[in-house]
């Protein structure tokens, strides 16, 4: 079982059936203005703390337009949640309405990153790698 929580792992963004965290559709996702706090929770989610960098370009899926980020499958965290590095450019891009347990945690922290010591983050990026994409 997964310690961290997964935010926005949308099915839209992996192409392998076998990678259970992503599921839901991004489009149930998209919103056509800006939600409540956004632009706090789109910075929160850009300072995360890096997990491991995976050198690869994404796609934004729904702009279907060659748009997207580079190292977008990378992951980041706050220590409880985890999300992909792309995850702020979608939510700013297409307003995305994020899981309420997420948004109510980052108000709780004031949309601060905690710090986080390099042991655990190193555990965290070990247990994310297994239980997000089955790397060993």
């Amino acid at each position: 079982m997964m310690i961290l929580k997964p935010v926005g792992f949308f099915s839209e963004l992996e192409e392998q059936a076998e990678f259970e965290t992503f599921s839901g559709s991004i489009f149930e996702a998209v919103r056509d203005r800006l939600q409540p706090h956004e632009t706090k929770i789109i910075n929160y989610l850009k300072r995360g703390i890096g997990l491991f960098d995976i050198m690869e370009g994404t796609d934004d899926p729904v702009a279907d337009d060659g748009s997207g980020v580079s190292g977008g499958s990378s992951l980041l965290t706050d220590g409880v949640w985890v999300w992909r590095l792309d995850l702020p450019y979608l939510v700013e891009k297409h307003h995305l309405a994020l899981d309420g347990e997420f948004i109510s945690h980052a108000r709780s922290m004031n949309y601060a990153i905690p710090e986080i010591p390099d042991e655990v983050a190193c555990d965290l990026a070990i247990e994310a790698a297994r239980e997000i994409y089955h790397m060993s």
